[in-house]
């Protein structure tokens, strides 16, 4: 099943400042794609974050639909799809590649995954990866993701 144009509707509403916008709408739209669509998505659902949003709960929802697609799918391939969207979305949303990597370095198995995942893409990608992980281990995080961090930069 394609989603482009549901795609392309959460990416005219990602903002929520437009006349019609509507978060319910949006969340619905999400929904309808988490339960039906494939990995494939991911790096659509990607383009969709933003740092400049008006309503940041619209982001968490997209990071959240990312995750649900990951977990039921091809947890591997879902990794690998939001590994390789990483560089694009450091200009326009920072702040939630830090907490994708967030919630990555939260699951065991996820950082695992991940950790094969940068040894195995574009070598320039992981380079970009690692030094938003050495960032992110100076922010205050707690010490297992400190070490998570670490088994990354050394594995990959």
């Amino acid at each position: 099943m394609d989603f482009q144009n549901e795609i392309n509707t959460l990416y005219k509403m990602r903002f929520m400042e437009n006349e019609g916008d509507d978060i319910v709408i949006f969340e619905q739209l999400l929904n309808e794609i988490a339960v039906n669509s494939n990995v494939d998505i991911i790096p659509s659902l990607c383009t969709l974050l933003e740092d400049e949003v008006a309503e940041p709960s619209v982001s968490e929802y997209v990071i959240d639909t990312i995750f649900y697609i990951a977990k039921q799918r091809n947890t591997d391939k879902a990794l690998e799809h939001v590994a390789t969207s990483i560089p694009n979305m450091l200009m326009s949303a920072e702040f939630w590649v830090e907490r994708i990597h967030q919630l990555i370095l939260s699951n065991a198995e996820f950082t695992k995954a991940y950790a094969e995942i940068l040894t195995n893409i574009n070598p320039n990608i992981t380079e970009v990866i690692k030094k938003n992980l050495v960032k992110l281990k100076e922010e205050p995080i707690d010490a297992i993701q400190i070490k998570q961090i670490e088994l990354l930069l050394k594995n990959s």
